[in-house]
């Protein structure tokens, strides 16, 4: 059994589920059932051909047709190596059990489409990070959702910082000292948020920063800054 090369930019974990599916479904008793009774229909329909208009063509026509579908496109089957532009690492990629006439077609017009992407932006020129055999049609929607994933990985500055946000920053806004559209506009947003616009309010500092001491506002934020 031969192995072919599927190449796709993004989205390959669906497509290995696909083939897996695929794979599966063709490979069940009942589908083979399935196909045996679309070729007995068939027979029968070229049968009733010959036998109404005399045309012996029909016979010739119907091997010809089930020959070429059920022993050229479906019974053979090869492995589909899945190659995802975006994500080499992907894993599992490699399907077994393809139909022959489906792993052969798929695998030719994503070659196709690999070298004219890849071969245009060569011609073009682009920006690595803005090649689209690197990052996909949607990348800035990907970027965008890795955004909001970010986590700050040390526990106690997650903790000061979270704390700032709720008695300074948080306070302020409520307050009218400055607005989120000024935030968000601002050129440096962490100097933004550690400027203590009003008067001082207590916050509570984690362990390593003098465990249970109650500081102003600015204080803990230089120490989380540092």
């Amino acid at each position: 059994m031969g192995t072919v090369e599927l190449f796709t930019i993004g989205g390959g974990e669906y497509i290995v589920n696909v083939l897996n599916a695929v794979a599966a479904w063709t490979g069940a008793g009942g589908y083979k059932s399935l196909l045996q009774v679309v070729l007995v229909m068939g027979l029968a329909y070229s049968v009733l051909i010959v036998a109404f208009s005399l045309d012996w063509k029909a016979w010739l026509h119907w091997f010809l047709q089930a020959t070429l579908m059920y022993m050229v496109l479906m019974v053979p089957r090869l492995d589909v190596h899945v190659t995802d532009r975006i994500n080499p690492s992907l894993a599992p990629a490699q399907v077994a059990n393809v139909p022959l006439g489906l792993a052969m077609m798929a695998s030719f017009t994503s070659q196709v489409g690999d070298y004219l992407v890849r071969s245009s932006e060569l011609v073009f020129g682009l920006p690595g990070d803005l090649d689209y055999s690197g990052n996909g049609m949607i990348y800035g929607s990907r970027l965008f959702e890795a955004t909001r994933s970010l986590r700050i990985n040390d526990p106690e500055f997650a903790a000061n910082l979270d704390e700032h946000f709720k008695q300074c920053v948080f306070y302020d806004v409520l307050l009218g000292r400055y607005s989120m559209e000024t935030l968000a506009q601002a050129p440096d947003l962490w100097m933004s948020i550690g400027v203590q616009k009003g008067p001082p309010i207590g916050v509570q500092k984690g362990p390593r920063l003098s465990s249970g001491v109650t500081g102003m506002a600015g204080v803990p934020f230089a120490l989380v800054a540092a």
